[in-house]
């Protein structure tokens, strides 16, 4: 049996955890600019889908990129949620949007149950990485 050099591939005792992953300072930076980065785009292409008519699914469905992991899924959602929420507390001429109060009353509605079942899943997620 050959012998791993990496501790996180060594085998191992019935119930024992593998070692927690270091990330390194780069790692944690890149991971840290990632959301600056890419939010003011996101928040754009968010207010033109909303002016276009478009759903919470399909604003959602149209941001996702491969490579995302439940919780990039989680934090667009909240932005999609925190944009709605300044809709609804300024007037139309700032954003640009006018949506009736009814129906944004039951995206937000909507966003927040979407939210609540986005967090499940990464909580779930983060478990199943960690076992």
């Amino acid at each position: 049996m050959p012998v791993a050099t990496n501790p996180t591939h060594a085998p191992r005792k019935r119930g024992e955890r593998r070692p927690a992953r270091q990330q390194t300072a780069r790692a944690r930076q890149a991971h840290s600019e990632r959301p600056r980065q890419h939010s003011d785009r996101e928040r754009q292409m968010i207010l033109g889908l909303l002016r276009r008519g478009a759903g919470v699914t399909q604003i959602l469905k149209t941001l996702c990129q491969p490579a995302d992991t439940a919780l990039d899924d989680l934090h667009r959602a909240k932005q999609l949620r925190r944009i709605l929420e300044a809709v609804a507390s300024h007037p139309s001429d700032v954003s640009g949007l006018h949506i009736e109060p009814r129906k944004l009353q039951r995206t937000l509605d909507y966003i927040t149950y979407r939210i609540g079942r986005l967090e499940a899943d990464a909580a779930w997620s983060k478990q199943a990485t960690v076992r």
